[in-house]
């Protein structure tokens, strides 16, 4: 971290001295070394913003964030941080964590920051595009936690009977939830594993591959 601050120190003071020397040899539209080094001092703090939000500094901004909404299954209270409510989920028996990772995107300042779980035999991993200034949801199990940071969204994309079994599944589990509001956290959601369950029957496939279905063509509807 030392040598990162020096190397942006002396980023610091180039910019600063280029742009006086460029005012002074009439290069700077300035109209006096003074406008000159306002102009350097602006770059440079801008060059010390963007090298300052790290990795560690993208986990704990969506670490951090607090929640908007109430969530369910376990029963999680909005004001609740997102790293304390996967807390609370590690503790129900049916859910594994298997813990975050942040990845670079290849543009400056912009990360990726994600969450893996298990609930039962159902990978979970909500995704998140972070930034200095914004977050954004990169799929729907995100916008669970975040709604309002909820992308434009597109036509899922697949081959007809991939969005048949998609539809249906969606379907079945809005229906079902509302039959099942307050079940037992302990338990896998009940309404999603009998909304794969007919699913599955329906179309004579597995529930593994409903469920693999269902999450690329999810990951289809929103813009990243």
């Amino acid at each position: 971290m030392k040598k990162i601050l020096k190397i942006i120190l002396i980023g610091f003071v180039v910019l600063i001295g280029l742009s006086i020397l460029g005012a002074l040899l009439g290069g700077s539209k300035s109209n006096s070394p003074k406008d000159a080094f306002n102009e350097g001092q602006q770059s440079a703090r801008n060059l010390l913003n963007q090298e300052t939000f790290t990795k560690e500094s993208a986990l704990k901004k969506v670490q951090d964030y607090r929640l908007t909404v109430d969530l369910q299954s376990p029963s999680i209270p909005k004001g609740t941080t997102i790293l304390e409510a996967y807390n609370i989920r590690g503790q129900v028996p049916a859910i594994k964590n298997l813990g975050w990772n942040v990845e670079e995107t290849g543009e400056a300042g912009k990360y990726t920051v994600s969450f893996k779980e298990t609930v039962g035999e159902l990978t979970s991993e909500p995704r998140w595009e972070v930034t200095k200034d914004a977050i954004k949801a990169l799929n729907g199990i995100a916008l669970t936690y975040t709604p309002e940071f909820r992308p434009q969204q597109n036509e899922v994309q697949g081959t007809d009977n991939e969005k048949q079994v998609y539809a249906t599944l969606s379907e079945l589990m809005d229906k079902y939830d509302k039959e099942y509001p307050n079940h037992a956290s302990e338990q896998i959601d009940p309404a999603e594993k009998r909304a794969v369950k007919e699913t599955a029957e329906r179309y004579n496939i597995t529930e593994e591959k409903v469920r693999q279905i269902f999450a690329t063509l999810e990951s289809t509807r929103y813009n990243q």
